[in-house]
């Protein structure tokens, strides 16, 4: 019978921890992708949530908390701002149909996950 082999943690060849800096934080057009990043990156922690709003004609999307709502009174939905955002980066220049098609998806699936 033969033992396995010592083997080491993965985390030996993991990157090294991102330092806390002092940024100067505003958000911009793409959240803060648009600036750039210092040298080794950093991890900034933020004692509230930002909330982010645009408008897409008439209709304001609104973005916290990790999730991306249409404020639209009878074309409201919610889901996860990271899908929101691969979505519109896919839909550019068809954001009103884009938000259709969110508003029936959301909607088809609340309905299905009634009916279970």
């Amino acid at each position: 019978m033969q033992w396995e082999a010592p083997s080491k943690p993965m985390a030996v060849d993991g990157p090294l921890l991102l330092p806390e800096r002092e940024v100067h934080t505003e958000i911009s057009i793409d959240w803060f992708l648009d600036r750039e990043i210092p040298k080794g990156g950093y991890v900034r922690i933020l004692a509230e949530w930002l909330l982010w709003e645009e408008r897409l004609g008439k209709i304001r999307i609104r973005t916290t908390e990790g999730l991306t709502t249409c404020m639209e009174p009878h074309r409201g939905w919610t889901i996860a701002s990271s899908s929101c955002n691969f979505l519109q980066k896919r839909w550019l220049d068809r954001e009103q149909e884009l938000i259709t098609v969110i508003q029936e998806e959301t909607k088809r699936t609340e309905e299905k996950e009634e009916a279970e």
